[in-house]
């Protein structure tokens, strides 16, 4: 009676190629159900599984997994394991550790790490920790810039049009704003009136090829206004250009109303900051604005509106192709709404 035992247990299994378990059906997982599981985390039902091979299966058929196969592909996912010991895991997390000292499913025991630090946003305190940037009147205000540039470097000496700029989409607002007070250009625009923008022209040397309206525009990294500002008189364009200037989250210069009413610039000025100077502007500066035409009204419509000088109040024009002598870039970031 043993002997016929131990022949019917035999007939239920057979070895298979490099282990394979065959068999006619059992309720049980499978091999592939295991493997999946481990690997994939597939979860399996457990039922009547037809342990056979596919039919027409042949040695490194895809459609099954030998056991051979799966001790090397487990072997080499456990493999990949850089925590080998629970005090280099935070304490109460599960990892699986292939140490053979700590074979298994382990609980971390380290001591927590310091909580990450926020996403760097735009506010006061961030802006007044920024070199080069000073929050004034819920705005972050850069020193001036940059001195001897032009407004837009377009067609003409016309405010309808800002000149051809790309803006440079990498990095973050913070990098973009502290290469902007360095003078690295290539890092906020990829090109100006049609030349590249490299590393070459960055400081000094970019001077002749920049312009205030690409630079201020493209510190948020995009680009939001033009290529023509709309508005058929100078009215309308400043009022195109204080939109711009005003939007929350987003980077221009400095908002001034067409009739001289609400100067932001002068409600901004404090001490010196009218001279509009800094270290790549040794010069005292006009810093160029968001609107045309002059304080009193008057029509100069082909010119764009040009601020301080020798006093916060001072505001006069200035044609806006050529890259005069004293005028100069401050760029406002504003925080984005809340």
């Amino acid at each position: 009676m043993k002997k016929l035992w131990l022949l019917a247990a035999a007939a239920m299994v057979i070895l298979g190629t490099e282990g394979t378990l065959f068999a006619q059906s059992a309720t049980m997982y499978t091999l592939d159900d295991i493997y999946y599981y481990l690997t994939e985390g597939m979860e399996a039902v457990e039922g009547d599984h037809s342990l056979e091979p596919p039919s027409g299966a042949v040695p490194g058929d895809t459609r099954f997994k030998t056991l051979s196969q799966i001790y090397n592909d487990i072997n080499a996912m456990f493999n990949q394991c850089s925590a080998t010991t629970p005090d280099n895991v935070i304490e109460g997390y599960y990892f699986f550790c292939v140490d053979s000292n700590y074979w298994g499913v382990q609980v971390g025991s380290a001591v927590p790490g310091p909580t990450p630090e926020p996403p760097w946003e735009l506010n006061e305190t961030t802006c007044n920790a920024l070199s080069g940037w000073s929050w004034i009147n819920g705005a972050c205000w850069s020193d001036a810039i940059v001195d001897k540039v032009s407004w837009n470097k377009g067609v003409g000496n016309d405010t309808s049009t800002t000149g051809a700029y790309e803006p440079n989409t990498s990095g973050t607002l913070k990098s973009r704003m502290e290469a902007a007070v360095a003078g690295r250009w290539s890092e906020i625009c990829t090109s100006i009136n049609s030349r590249a923008i490299t590393s070459g022209d960055d400081g000094a040397t970019g001077k002749p090829y920049i312009s205030a309206l690409a630079i201020a525009d493209c510190v948020d990294g995009a680009r939001d206004l033009g290529p023509t500002i709309s508005g058929g008189d100078w009215e309308s364009r400043s009022d195109t250009l204080k939109a711009w200037a005003t939007a929350a989250g987003k980077s221009a210069l400095p908002a001034v109303d067409h009739d001289g009413a609400n100067n932001e610039y002068e409600a901004a000025c404090t001490g010196d900051f009218y001279l509009n100077t800094s270290t790549l502007s040794p010069g005292t500066n006009y810093s160029w604005g968001a609107a045309c035409g002059d304080a009193s009204g008057a029509d100069w419509s082909t010119g764009a509106r040009v601020l301080g000088f020798d006093s916060c109040s001072y505001q006069d024009y200035d044609y806006t192709s050529p890259a005069n002598d004293t005028t100069s870039i401050r760029v406002v970031v504003r925080p984005a709404a809340e």
